[in-house]
């Protein structure tokens, strides 16, 4: 693979995630998709988390935009993709460890239909974590 084609892979990544944390973000904060509602049994708790959520995700979305046409110092750079890297952890952890449809108390072995559902869900959270580490390089 030449540099140019890494290069280019590269930006498409770059702008999928950028994407993928805008979308997600606009859904969490002003739709108000409940992502960790189910975690806890107070629903304020969950909605504080889906509100953080959501801006952090808004704000990551926007700063990788802006990184496309703009460049940012490298501190800042750095210190935003750890901040991108540390929530995306704290997600999976979230979602797919401690969730409603996670391992510890989602049952997904309980049918073929939880268990793909869960494995799909997984594998979704793995790639971005994929891309967060591969654009922050």
């Amino acid at each position: 693979m030449s540099k140019s084609e890494a290069g280019l892979g590269r930006l498409f990544l770059h702008i999928a995630l950028a994407l993928i944390f805008l979308v997600q973000g606009i859904l969490i904060t002003f739709y108000g998709e409940q992502m960790f509602a189910e975690l806890f049994g107070s629903k304020d708790i969950g909605k504080i988390l889906n509100i953080a959520f959501g801006i952090v995700s808004l704000a990551t979305g926007i700063i990788l935009a802006i990184q496309l046409f703009m460049p940012i110092g490298e501190r800042i750079k750095d210190l935003f993709m750890l901040i991108i890297l540390v929530v995306v952890i704290v997600e999976i952890v979230l979602i797919d460890v401690l969730g409603g449809k996670g391992i510890l108390y989602g049952k997904i072995f309980s049918n073929r239909n939880t268990l793909f559902g869960f494995m799909k869900q997984l594998a979704t959270h793995l790639m971005l974590l994929g891309s967060v580490l591969i654009v922050r390089a």
